[in-house]
C-alpha cells in the first residue's frame, strides 16, 4: 500500500497541488492562457499487469483534468485547459524514482546521468523521444488547440517509423464500453498491440543471440 501511495502523491497530488498554485494566478488574469496536466497513454487505455498504481493514477489526472476544463471554461474561459498524455520518452525517470527512495530512507546518493544507466542500452529506450523532441509535439498540440494531447512516438519527433499505437490502443479500449447493454465483456489476453514495443521486442531477442 505504501508504493500506491508515493505514486498517488506524485502523480495525483502533485498535479493537485500545481492547479491550487498556478490556476488562482492565470484567474486573476484576464489575458489567455494554457494550464496543461500532465498524465499519461496510461490514463486512456486498459490497466496493465504490475504496474496497476500508475495506470490507476494517470487515469484519476484524466479525470481531474477534464472536470479543471469544464469548472474553467464557466468560471474563467480565458484558460485553456489540456492534459499531455506521452507515450514512450526516453527520460530517467526510473534513477530519479531509485533516487527518490534512496532519499527517503536518509541515504546520501549523487545525480546519475541517465545514458549511462542499463536502461539506456534497451531497444524501447532507443526507439523512445528524447525529452527535446517530446517538449516539442507539446507545444504543437497545445497550438493545435488540443485537449487530449497524445504525443505519439512518430515522425518528426522520432527519426523511425515505429509509433506506439496509441489512438489504437484508446480504440481498443473504448470498443468494449460502447457495446449494447449485456454484451461488455472483455478479453483478458488483450495486449497492446504496438508497432514500437514489437520492433523493440525484436531488437532485444537479435542482440540476445549476438
Amino acid at each position: 500500500i505504501e508504493n500506491w501511495k508515493k505514486t498517488f502523491e506524485v502523480n495525483v497530488f502533485g498535479v493537485v497541488n500545481t492547479i491550487k498554485e498556478f490556476v488562482p494566478a492565470l484567474q486573476s488574469n484576464k489575458e489567455p492562457s494554457v494550464f496543461c496536466a500532465t498524465s499519461s497513454i496510461s490514463g486512456l487505455t486498459r490497466g496493465l499487469i504490475g504496474v496497476s498504481d500508475y495506470g490507476a493514477s494517470k487515469h484519476a489526472v484524466v479525470a481531474l483534468t477534464e472536470a479543471l476544463s469544464m469548472e474553467l471554461a464557466k468560471y474563467s474561459p480565458q484558460i485553456r485547459v489540456c492534459v499531455c498524455l506521452p507515450c514512450i520518452v526516453s527520460t530517467a525517470l526510473y534513477e530519479t524514482s531509485v533516487m527518490s527512495k534512496d532519499s527517503k530512507q536518509g541515504d546520501q546518493v549523487e545525480a546519475k546521468n541517465p545514458e549511462s544507466s542499463p536502461l539506456s542500452q534497451l531497444p524501447v529506450y532507443e526507439l523512445g523521444m528524447t525529452p527535446y523532441a517530446h517538449g516539442r509535439q507539446v507545444w504543437d498540440r497545445i497550438a493545435a488547440g488540443e485537449f487530449y494531447m497524445i504525443c505519439e512516438n512518430q515522425p518528426p519527433y522520432v527519426s523511425h517509423e515505429f509509433p506506439f499505437g496509441a489512438a489504437q490502443a484508446v480504440v481498443d479500449r473504448f470498443s468494449s464500453i460502447i457495446k449494447p447493454d449485456f454484451k461488455r465483456k472483455i478479453d483478458n489476453s488483450f495486449g497492446v498491440n504496438s508497432p514500437l514495443l514489437e520492433e523493440a521486442q525484436r531488437r532485444l531477442k537479435s542482440n540476445s543471440k549476438i
